[in-house]
């Protein structure tokens, strides 16, 4: 019996939780979807997904690295279960927690050397989409830095004189052109009576 019994949770094993969803197949196109995604936590809770329903899990917990401490199932041996740690080119990024398989079998040696593929193209993306949040974030910062020197220009613009004076016998003009979105110069002319007339020439040094 116990022969027969064996081979028979073997096949069930075979037919119900591994040729039925071909977890091979699936753990292997895992890394395509994960080009898109933009968020590291994202990256990992896409693989936690995608691995649990391929290979029929029964739990799995997530843990980033800048989310603080490494929790304890990190250093632990699990048993039937199996801890997928993520590490790229800056060291550990991540790490995934797989408990134990509906079918009650322990990982095979297969099944390990496709976690540990999908662990490499995980950690590849959670880098490349922190690169991407990186650059987006530097583009709106710039993109913002724009818009203060665009608002600073026109501020400066309106402080400047709006017409030259007339005064009789003297052709007045005057006009000022930074040389970036804002300069640190400044000229006015201002009215001291009747006959006055004062020019005023200015210069902030380092703006």
């Amino acid at each position: 019996v116990g022969p027969l019994a064996e081979r028979l949770r073997v096949w069930i094993d075979r037919r119900f939780f591994r040729e039925a969803v071909q977890a091979e197949n699936v753990l292997a196109e895992i890394a395509q979807p994960l080009r898109s995604l933009t968020e590291p936590a994202e990256v990992l809770r896409n693989v936690a997904d995608r691995v649990s329903a391929a290979l029929h899990i029964t739990e799995t917990k997530a843990w980033l690295a800048t989310d603080g401490p490494s929790p304890a199932w990190l250093a632990t041996s699990p048993g039937d279960a199996m801890v997928m740690p993520l590490t790229g080119s800056a060291g550990l990024l991540g790490a995934l927690y797989l408990g134990p398989k509906r079918s009650q079998e322990p990982y095979s040696p297969t099944e390990e050397r496709l976690l540990g593929s999908v662990g490499h193209q995980a950690a590849l993306a959670m880098e490349n989409a922190a690169l991407t949040r990186a650059v987006a974030d530097e583009a709106a910062q710039r993109e913002r830095i724009q818009r203060e020197l665009e608002i600073a220009k026109m501020v400066q613009a309106r402080l400047l004189p709006k017409q030259d004076p007339e005064i009789h016998g003297v052709a007045v003009a005057g006009v000022c052109r930074p040389a970036q979105s804002i300069g640190g110069d400044s000229y006015d002319y201002i009215f001291a009576g009747d006959s006055h007339v004062l020019f005023t020439i200015a210069d902030v040094a380092g703006k």
